[in-house]
């Protein structure tokens, strides 16, 4: 799950699944994770400018690799559709996050089915945001840019993992990463993101809020993904603080 406020800073919380296939791994992450309605309830209660969200995807799943491949685009939306309202209204969640990393289908295909999903999901009003997670490799480019292409006008937020580029990015190369991917992704919200498991990008030790800074003074700075809330538990980063001078009225959940 995510925590997305309203000024665009996207907190992620990473569970770990259980080895079954796509077809049901939705469903059954959302029964075995700690986590109860109540307690959606209770973060937004005493954080109003909070919203949550489900991913669909991720790297692996019980150490398997999530594999996006439909039988038919149909059927995938059909089952989506139906499994996602249902999750979204019991657990009251405020949209989804398309995190899909490996492909057995075709980017048209991939970008039919998430869109008309999207499209679904914001026209019956289940969904008040949807946002994708890709990041700098060619298959994922190639899947998602034809996602953006079609339906990008109904992509809130791109939640480019940054931190997949090499470790020890400099603070030049970031700004240049940000600025390649905000022409890919023309027109959209793209968010800049560092992780917590200290293995890749631009750490906030290394600069990464000097590069916020410099975007937010070019009015580039649409806001913050950091991956994940708990691996930060143990790491000494004052991340509340650091956000909150680089971008005004911001609250973080980790």
């Amino acid at each position: 799950m995510a925590l997305i406020n309203s000024s665009n800073t996207a907190v992620s919380y990473s569970p770990h699944p259980p080895r079954i296939k796509e077809t049901v791994w939705i469903l059954a992450v959302m029964r075995l994770m700690p986590l109860i309605p109540s307690a959606v309830s209770s973060i937004k209660s005493k954080h109003s400018n909070v919203k949550v969200a489900l991913s669909l995807g991720g790297n692996t799943a019980g150490g398997v690799e999530v594999l996006f491949h439909p039988s038919s685009i149909d059927s995938w939306v059909s089952n989506a559709v139906s499994s996602l309202t249902h999750i979204i209204k019991q657990y009251n969640l405020d949209g989804i996050d398309i995190d899909y990393e490996h492909f057995g289908a075709t980017p048209e295909i991939f970008a039919e089915c998430i869109g008309q999903v999207i499209t679904i999901l914001k026209k019956n009003r289940v969904i008040s945001f949807a946002s994708i997670a890709p990041f700098d490799d060619d298959q994922v480019q190639a899947h998602y840019l034809v996602l953006w292409k079609s339906y990008g006008r109904l992509i809130d937020y791109v939640n480019f993992q940054y931190y997949a580029y090499d470790q020890g990015t400099t603070v030049a190369q970031f700004i240049s990463f940000f600025k390649t991917q905000s022409r890919n992704y023309n027109g959209g919200k793209v968010l800049v993101s560092f992780t917590s498991e200290e293995n890749g990008g631009l750490s906030p030790e290394n600069g990464f809020f000097t590069a916020c800074n410099m975007l937010k003074k070019q009015q580039q700075l649409h806001g913050i993904f950091v991956w994940s809330a708990d691996d930060s538990k143990g790491r000494r980063i004052p991340l509340r603080e650091a956000i909150s001078n680089t971008v005004s009225n911001i609250q973080v959940g980790l």
